[in-house]
């Protein structure tokens, strides 16, 4: 039986961005009219930062299994935030 070649990062992160994906497509038709959702983005390491100004909500979902963990996140912006570009 042939071994499974190693999962690259890069194909890692394309996983969690359709993850992403798929979860926004099937919020999306739950959303008042005039929301909209960007395309996801994936935040890679222990050593990093989020800052978000004009946050008005945010949710984060924790996954596991026995060796990783990952989140996903959503954040709604206030009225005044959009058309900006926020860095993660």
């Amino acid at each position: 039986m042939p071994m499974a070649s190693p999962v690259s990062i890069a194909d890692v992160h394309d996983g969690l961005g359709e993850i992403a994906n798929m979860i926004a497509g099937n919020l999306k038709p739950l959303l008042p009219p005039g929301v909209t959702l960007s395309m996801p983005s994936v935040i890679a390491g222990a050593d990093h930062s989020r800052h978000f100004p004009d946050v008005q909500y945010c949710l984060s979902l924790p996954f596991a299994d026995s060796s990783r963990s990952f989140r996903i996140g959503l954040v709604q912006f206030r009225e005044k935030s959009r058309g900006r570009h926020h860095r993660e």
